[in-house]
């Protein structure tokens, strides 16, 4: 099971690394759009939710940070797999910006569990100001689990 966290939490980490910068014009000089701090309530399965704060660093086009989620999220796969308590805890990840789409994320990050291979699908938008940023992640489990679990939510900017 310490896997299936791990995963969950590369995946919420992955995910916002990359989807929290603003577009700017052709030939603009800027430097580190994506440092700072996103913090918000991501929700999961039962009605749990948990605190989520992103920290990041931008050093060219590769972006660092460090995910930590607070205690109180759940997540059900349903059927032969069940439900799980994702505990607080903290991870490290890094990602790279995209000139196609840079206030969009669509990540894949495959980890597993109990033998299974899970892949968590997350995808992440930010906001027209670069203050807020829209995450989802679903996680896709084996068929025979029943469903695909969803965590989702809103971070914030709190500093730049």
């Amino acid at each position: 099971m310490k896997k299936w966290y791990a995963g969950i939490l590369l995946a919420l980490g992955f995910m916002m690394l990359a989807a929290a910068a603003p577009t700017f014009a052709a030939g603009t000089a800027v430097s580190r759009p994506f440092t700072g701090t996103f913090a918000g309530i991501v929700d999961g399965d039962f009605g749990s939710s948990a605190p989520l704060t992103l920290s990041l660093t931008q050093r060219g086009n590769v972006v660092e940070g460090t995910a930590v989620i607070g205690e109180g999220l759940e997540v059900n796969a349903g059927g032969f797999c069940g439900a799980a308590v994702v505990p607080a805890t903290s991870a490290t990840a890094s990602g790279t910006t995209t000139n196609r789409q840079p206030r969009r994320l669509a990540a894949n990050i495959p980890f597993e569990v109990s033998g299974m291979n899970i892949t968590a699908r997350a995808t992440g938008d930010l906001s027209a100001n670069g203050q807020e940023l829209v995450i989802e992640v679903k996680i896709d489990t084996p068929f025979l689990c029943g469903r695909d679990p969803v965590i989702s939510g809103t971070l914030l900017s709190v500093s730049s």
